[in-house]
């Protein structure tokens, strides 16, 4: 009979493996594999939603899997594990009031050098706070934010809503799913609401 215990670590322990070796793979690639094999996605709805064609789509999908088999080691305890989800929340909270500051000072020692901002299924990312910011500024949806603390993956996340101009009320708008190393968030997966991912921009 399986442990419980045991059996919720080897699940935490591949899921955590598995978003630490995706983000290696060129956003294409991310964009083919996060639709096609976790959100399960037809390749045809994948090629509409990427505007590219379903050959296009499988290539990508086919690639994407040899850079994991790649990128995971072969032994699972040699695989990353995440802070414990006090230290996550706590990082957590203190990245949404930075955020909500507008504090990127604060930010800053918060985030690893290195971190990296994507937003699938779109061919988007911005590597290192410098570039996130410079793109927050370009292309934020106007309005107020409203930033919540949230779980997603057996990690820390944000759930981010929107009241625009002249609204009576908050719309979700995204999910930012933070992965936290030794304190640091080392990466930010943005998923936008379903609506808004069927556009090729809302923020």
């Amino acid at each position: 009979m399986v442990d419980p215990h045991e059996a919720a670590v080897a699940r935490e322990t591949l899921e955590i493996g598995f978003v630490a070796a995706i983000q290696h793979l060129p956003p294409r690639q991310l964009a083919a594999l996060v639709l096609r094999d976790v959100a399960g996605f037809s390749a045809r709805e994948t090629a509409e939603l990427l505007g590219t064609s379903v050959p296009a789509v499988n290539s990508a999908l086919q690639r994407a899997r040899a850079r994991l088999r790649e990128r995971l080691p072969s032994r699972r305890e040699e695989w990353p594990r995440p802070d414990s989800s006090v230290q996550q929340e706590e990082v957590a909270r203190r990245y949404i009031d930075a955020i909500e500051r507008s504090d990127f000072e604060a930010l800053a020692t918060l985030v690893r050098e290195d971190v990296r901002f994507s937003f699938p299924p779109r061919p988007l990312w911005y590597d290192g706070l410098d570039a996130f910011r410079r793109g927050s500024e370009k292309h934020a949806a106007v309005g107020e934010h409203l930033l919540v603390p949230a779980r997603a993956n057996l990690q820390s996340a944000v759930a981010i809503y929107l009241r625009g101009p002249g609204g009576a009320q908050y719309r979700p708008l995204a999910l930012e799913v933070l992965r936290v190393v030794e304190g640091r968030v080392v990466e930010v997966v943005d998923w936008a609401c379903r609506s808004c991912s069927r556009r090729s921009a809302c923020r």
